[in-house]
């Protein structure tokens, strides 16, 4: 059984930290401080917390890159970390702690919307299909070796949140697969290519605004991106 460490923060890192808790030793549970939310700014802790709490796992919520670093080598000898939006750049020294680096869960099929707002970006352009990729990350921006990758198509009425749900259980299982033969030397990354690159920077707010001008497929698109599905990750 392998020796893991775990960072992410929303509820889209849910699904891949409940595979690897079943099948891996999860060393430690690394995500974003608590943040005040709502017009009373009453302290919310972040999902990943609350779920690592629940599976009995030890969690830390570092506040600065040096933090992240010192969390990981708390947990003694790892043999390679998850990241699944954790919501922070990690610096090179962090990703040197784990002995087979980290590997990283981004919801599009890379080079296609490296960045933070992936789903998002995929469905205000229309696009008809998307997936998940693993790789290893590096001190670039989501430009690391892909392990694996695996496609799927994009209902036209899907939402950003039905998406991202789809794609967070996709990648969780993708993940666990991929991991053993990573670590036994049978699965080699494969550097990116730049062709097809595209950036997912995160939706402004005047994007959201619908345009009465716009296209009927436009603004359709803009709805589908904010609508927040209620649907379980």
């Amino acid at each position: 059984m392998s020796r893991v460490a775990f960072l992410g923060t929303p509820e889209a890192a849910l699904p891949a930290l409940r595979s690897l808790a079943a099948g891996h030793d999860v060393a430690v549970v690394i995500t974003q401080p608590d943040r005040g939310k709502g017009r009373g700014r009453a302290i919310s802790h972040p999902p990943v917390k609350i779920e690592g709490d629940g599976l009995g796992l030890r969690v830390v919520q570092p506040s600065s890159a040096g933090e992240v670093k010192e969390s990981l080598e708390s947990a003694g000898k790892l043999d390679v970390a998850v990241v699944v939006a954790y919501g922070r750049i990690l610096k090179p020294d962090a990703l040197a702690v784990p002995s087979a680096g980290m590997l990283n869960l981004h919801f599009s099929l890379l080079p296609r919307w490296r960045g933070a707002a992936p789903v998002s970006r995929a469905l205000m352009a229309g696009d008809r299909m998307t997936g998940v990729t693993i790789f290893r990350l590096d001190e670039g921006l989501d430009n690391g070796p892909v392990l694996t990758a695996q496609a799927v198509d994009i209902d036209h009425e899907e939402t950003a949140g039905d998406l991202t749900s789809r794609l967070a259980t996709l990648g969780a299982r993708l993940m666990t697969g991929a991991i053993p033969p990573y670590l036994a030397g049978g699965l080699e990354p494969v550097p990116q290519s730049d062709d097809g690159l595209t950036y997912a920077s995160k939706i402004e707010p005047q994007e959201r605004a619908i345009n009465v001008d716009g296209s009927r497929v436009e603004e359709v698109n803009r709805i589908r991106v904010c609508h927040r599905s209620q649907a379980p990750v």
